[in-house]
């Protein structure tokens, strides 16, 4: 039974029917004309995609897959990750370069449900700008390589001394809160005070 399979540069709308392929592990369908790959929901077996260069707008189009462990998914353009570890639970390798992620903090809580993630990729995609990289590997603190560079020890002590600079950063805004807001009773409760001596307050 087939095992591994290249479809790319096609033409395809729409994937064909694999669902004699019970035992496809490896697919190549990129270079085509997808905008969805729903079919492949009868793919079982399947643990690598590659399915860049097409025409996806979202992660929703991508039927489940729960042993995929590696997607390619450049060269698309997708805005969004819902729903991404729902899908492939078991994924390990994400490849998603010049797409239209912009907003960081989502893509980012949408990785964290990854829990088998150590490769990613992002290059390309509005939301990398000069912190972009230090502030994915605070937050993915599993990551082995990113955009094809090793997450070096270095960049690991950043990350926790940037993490670390956060939270002392609200902890003193926290303090000052709590200071501000105690020296605010403590005038109430001295006009109260004075209040009560004058005869004002009974």
């Amino acid at each position: 039974s087939l095992e591994m399979l290249s479809l790319s540069q096609n033409k395809f709308r729409i994937p064909p029917d694999l669902s004699e392929c019970r035992k496809l592990f490896f697919l190549n369908i990129s270079r085509n004309e997808l905008a969805t790959l729903q079919p492949l929901g009868v793919l079982p077996s399947l643990s690598m995609l590659s399915a860049g260069f097409n025409r996806f707008s979202s992660i929703e189009v991508i039927p489940f897959l729960p042993r995929l462990t590696e997607l390619f998914l450049s060269q698309n353009g997708i805005r969004e990750l819902q729903g991404l570890a729902d899908r492939f639970p078991s994924l390990d390798s994400l490849d998603l370069e010049d797409n239209e992620l912009s907003d960081t903090w989502a893509v980012i809580n949408a990785l964290l449900e990854l829990k088998n993630l150590t490769e990613l990729r992002l290059s390309g995609n509005p939301m990398v700008g000069p912190s972009y990289r230090l502030t994915v590997c605070t937050k993915l603190q599993g990551l082995d390589t990113l955009d094809g560079e090793e997450v070096t020890a270095v960049d690991r002590l950043t990350a926790e001394s940037l993490k670390a600079s956060g939270k002392r950063k609200k902890a003193a805004e926290a303090k000052k809160k709590k200071k501000k807001t105690s020296a605010w009773h403590d005038d109430a409760k001295d006009g109260d005070e004075k209040n009560r001596r004058t005869g004002k307050v009974k």
